[in-house]
């Protein structure tokens, strides 16, 4: 709530016939933090000692107009707007972390389109196809998880469909991504950067 209906719930919290002074000893009362809020500490506040003829006339007021139902309304709808307001700030703060990951996935897709312009132009790449792939999973596990879905065990570079991918150094010098099946065919023990279980 913002501050104007603060003021208009305050406002409204007023009871008929409860005059200046009883309405100003309540807000004092119901001001004071939960856990040390009481007639008397209220009292002590305000008049820096406690006043036995306050006290009892305070008392009188916290019974008429009942101050501990008001209170614990109040309370409830102040925990509410501070539960509201923590809620907002998570969900800002889950928008920046996506976003985060989207950005993640956008600079390793323009960087797999640029080692891929390398590597047909017959130039050695300057970032290793393995460090593009963990860039992308990295965004995509993180994409997921803000997301609210569930991913699987990863190991290396499998994704949670638990396709796996091995990244290895052929002969030419050139890295080349291939699916397991075809590296178990072509690559060599000592060809082999990093293998996924």
């Amino acid at each position: 709530m913002g501050r104007r209906s603060d003021e208009v719930r305050l406002v409204t919290d007023r009871r008929p016939r409860e005059s200046d002074r009883a309405w100003a000893a309540y807000c004092q009362y119901r001001n004071m933090e939960p856990e040390v809020r009481s007639i008397s500490s209220a009292i002590v506040e305000v008049r820096g000692h406690l006043d036995l003829e306050w006290f009892k006339r305070w008392r009188v007021w916290s019974a008429t107009f009942k101050w501990s139902d008001r209170v614990r309304s109040y309370d409830e709808e102040r925990h509410e707007r501070v539960r509201l307001q923590v809620e907002s700030v998570r969900e800002a703060a889950r928008e920046r972390r996506l976003a985060h990951a989207m950005d993640q996935q956008a600079v390793a897709s323009a960087r797999f389109r640029g080692l891929k312009e390398q590597i047909e132009g017959g130039q050695r790449p300057k970032m290793s196809v393995t460090e593009a792939i963990k860039m992308m999973a990295n965004g995509m596990a993180q994409e997921r998880v803000e997301l609210g879905e569930e991913i699987a065990e990863r190991d290396g570079l499998k994704d949670s469909s638990g396709v796996s991918v091995t990244v290895y150094m052929p002969d030419n010098g050139r890295d080349v991504v291939a699916s397991e099946e075809k590296v178990a065919k072509e690559a060599k023990p000592q060809d082999v950067i990093e293998e996924t279980a």
